[in-house]
């Protein structure tokens, strides 16, 4: 997952997708000529394949704790990426993925409210 690279990147915090398609511009001191950790049509959040890409930030980090780590000034601590149908149908199925590792989905082609950048409960583990 490419959250996960970035955060030993960016001493322990996750970041916005833009961050990790442009990390020099966030993470101080990041060389322009290091690699990213997303490409751009992931980082677009754009309609694909029939599904909307929404991208929830959970809980940001305190200032003093993004000094002392020396990180992105837009850290977060939690997220979520969702995946919705564009067009509902019969069938449909939202799928949720979250910082924890937790993969899941919703049959009726919905998604509920995401709470502090995790999946919700009533969204079914993938198994």
């Amino acid at each position: 997952m490419q959250q996960a690279a970035y955060v030993s990147a960016n001493n322990g915090f996750y970041d916005r997708p833009e961050c990790l398609l442009r990390p020099q511009r966030c993470i101080p001191g990041y060389p322009a000529s290091a690699p990213t950790f997303l490409d751009s049509s992931l980082a677009s959040l754009q309609t694909s394949r029939g599904y909307r890409r929404r991208f929830h930030p959970g809980p940001r980090p305190t200032a003093e704790e993004i000094a002392e780590a020396g990180a992105s000034a837009s850290s977060i601590k939690a997220f979520a990426y969702v995946l919705v149908p564009a067009t509902p149908e019969d069938g449909s199925r939202a799928f949720c993925v979250d910082d924890t590792g937790r993969l899941c989905f919703r049959t009726d082609g919905t998604m509920p409210e995401i709470t502090d950048g995790r999946c919700p409960d009533s969204c079914m583990p993938l198994q």
